[in-house]
């Protein structure tokens, strides 16, 4: 198992130090600098249980890979309870339609002793996505986890234990896998058919492989940190709001919550009021419904005030130059809650 570990000691590493500190992501997974994959299956043959023997066919064109390594009770399940914020994946030279997927476990005490563990439902996913052949791909998601703690004995209560694995959308697309030549040990694989779509698919049928590891990592934040996932407060009073020289539109915000804020502030032409996904481009959940005249980010501490300037975007400098003034919807918005808007008349200074 020495070259097995050897694959995910460096993130097993930062993620002890980031726990202990409680301040920053903690990252866990595969060390991708090492993991090359290096095994490539598609879902409808089966996966490698055994070096050296022929696959045998399942029958169904997707899958849901995953690993964990006992030894050290690392590899895909996030160390803490929190949200996801990244996911980097590692593929080889044939790539594909994936999504990461978020599988929960559920383990409890054992009548006879030791501890039961089930395996899975999924209870998250990302948007469908191609990585890049022979590189690595990160993508910034929004994917909340949990890791209750294991049961004492005595205790009847189902801890939940959330792992991460990749599911590939269709026949042809490989599973990227690294052999690590380490067979018959306590680092194994979990294969679902078909593969799982959230929320909460259980799997027709499951196998499990051993000795191979799925190149992912991934940042996760703990569950405090993600307390003040909430629009910030617009404290700019009034109706009209003036366009500057530089085409750009100020408005002070307020951070009013035990944690800091996040998320963008917008020059819409239609009220949608829609949540914004981390997942997605900052304009993408209304293209279909709105016009976007104006986009700009913020990330505010707990408690502090700050001026965000809304760069006008083509839409909105056409706008403006038709006019002398314009009625838009200013949108204050957060990932994945009910954004915050006000109607407001845009002149020129």
């Amino acid at each position: 198992m020495r070259s097995a570990r050897a694959l995910v000691a460096a993130a097993t590493a930062v993620a002890a130090c980031a726990v202990a500190q409680q301040a920053a992501a903690v990252t866990f997974g595969a060390d991708l600098a090492a993991a090359v994959p290096n095994v490539a299956p598609t879902c409808p043959l089966g996966f490698p249980s055994v070096p050296g023997l022929p696959l045998v066919e399942v029958g169904h064109s997707t899958c849901t890979w995953t690993y964990a390594d006992y030894t050290s009770n690392t590899g895909l399940f996030s160390p803490i309870t929190g949200v996801v914020r990244s996911v980097s994946i590692r593929v080889g030279a044939q790539t594909g339609p994936m999504r990461i997927v978020v599988m929960r476990w559920l383990a409890q005490n054992a009548l006879g002793g030791g501890v039961n563990k089930v395996c899975c439902v999924i209870t998250a996913a990302t948007p469908t996505f191609t990585p890049t052949a022979n590189q690595v791909t990160t993508l910034r998601t929004n994917l909340p986890v949990t890791h209750d703690p294991q049961p004492n004995p005595g205790e009847t209560r189902a801890a939940a234990q959330d792992m991460l694995g990749v599911t590939v959308m269709d026949a042809t697309t490989p599973i990227p896998l690294v052999d690590t030549g380490v067979h018959g040990g306590l680092l194994l694989d979990f294969v679902l058919y078909p593969g799982g779509q959230a929320p909460a698919l259980t799997p027709l049928s499951q196998g499990t492989a051993n000795g191979y590891i799925v190149p992912i990592s991934a940042d996760v934040v703990p569950a405090a940190e993600n307390l003040a996932l909430t629009p910030a407060v617009l404290v700019t009073q009034g109706t009209v709001a003036r366009v500057t020289g530089q085409n750009a539109v100020p408005f002070l915000i307020a951070c009013r919550g035990d944690a800091r804020c996040q998320g963008l502030v917008q020059l819409v032409s239609q009220n949608t009021g829609a949540a914004q996904s981390l997942s997605a481009h900052p304009s993408a959940s209304l293209a279909a419904k709105a016009k976007v005249y104006g986009t700009v980010s913020y990330r505010i501490a707990a408690g502090r005030r700050a001026t965000v300037r809304v760069r006008l975007t083509a839409a909105g400098r056409a706008l403006m130059r038709s006019r002398p003034s314009a009625k838009v919807w200013v949108k204050v918005s957060s990932p994945n809650t009910r954004a915050r808007t006000r109607r407001i008349t845009l002149r020129r200074s």
